[in-house]
């Protein structure tokens, strides 16, 4: 007769081989993740042979012409030094996500989609060497550089391109990627990868959420692959086309010119650059989060 104690036992082991079964579709992206993982000389090392202007650390950016349609786009550098901290079942806790995990992404579905890639450095400073880079008349064009599971398109957009990724995610609001400096006429948007605390050493990946992610855009580019979307000219959302240390607040930033915050919508802000308007809380955030000086 089996115990009480034999009985947890049992259901104990039972639970954790259901686990193990449920994770194991997520393990090959956890071993891809880890090689990843290595400083960034290293990673331009690796991919030599496909870097422009290697010399130049500050122009230097890793260009795979496939003969694409479609351009993917992520950043090498990182904030915090690249090192995966712990793994636990679909959580992959590790510094240096943002954006290691976005170019492992879009390296691996450029390869088999047959787009074309670009890997830029310095974004984390504002000053993406995506700037120097001279971009081939796209379809559009996706960055793997986003936390959740929305997406943003900094104004890189039309009606048309928006109601397109409205069938697939929820369009949300961001502050400054690679593709905000990459000169080009095609719509472009940033897509959601599953990761979270993108700059801290606390950052993690929900790989489920990954998975779902990636899910969503082979649907999404199977759709519009071969559809082209031109950009409708206008202002972009904020810091959007700036270079740091081109943005800088004007001097009169805590005049008496009140707005309502165009991020947040809620707070009265204050014009700051090129007309626009930020509240103080949502400004700290965006300098905390995004303002990196190495």
């Amino acid at each position: 007769m089996m115990t009480a104690y034999a009985k947890i036992v049992k259901q104990k082991r039972k639970n954790q081989k259901k686990q193990k079964r449920k994770t194991r579709p997520y393990t090959n992206l956890i071993g891809q993740l880890r090689s990843w993982m290595r400083p960034v000389n290293s990673v331009f090392q690796w991919l030599n042979n496909y870097t422009l202007d290697a010399d130049n650390a500050l122009k230097r950016r890793v260009f795979i012409d496939r003969g694409g349609s479609v351009l993917f786009v992520a950043h090498l550098d990182t904030v915090h030094p690249p090192k995966i901290r712990g793994v636990h079942g679909y959580k992959i806790c590790a510094q240096g996500l943002d954006d290691r995990l976005g170019c492992m992404l879009a390296y691996n579905l450029s390869e088999e989609l047959g787009a074309d890639l670009l890997l830029t450095d310095n974004e984390e400073s504002c000053a993406s060497t995506a700037y120097e880079h001279t971009a081939k008349d796209y379809n559009w064009i996706v960055e793997f550089d986003r936390e959740g599971t929305d997406v943003v398109t900094y104004g890189l957009d039309n009606s048309e391109f928006r109601n397109a990724l409205g069938k697939y995610w929820t369009i949300g609001i961001g502050a400054y990627s690679d593709i905000c400096t990459l000169e080009s006429k095609a719509c472009a948007f940033n897509l959601g990868c599953g990761g979270y605390k993108s700059h801290k050493p606390s950052a993690y990946v929900d790989l489920r959420e990954t998975a779902e992610q990636i899910t969503l855009f082979h649907e999404f580019y199977a759709e519009y692959k071969d559809t082209k979307f031109v950009r409708t000219p206008g202002p972009r959302t904020f810091l959007g086309g700036f270079r740091f240390p081109d943005f800088r607040c004007s001097d009169d930033f805590w005049d008496d010119q009140e707005k309502m915050c165009e991020l947040c919508g809620l707070s009265v802000g204050q014009v700051i650059h090129n007309d626009y308007c930020v509240c103080a809380e949502c400004f700290q955030t965006l300098y905390d989060d995004y303002l990196f000086v190495r």
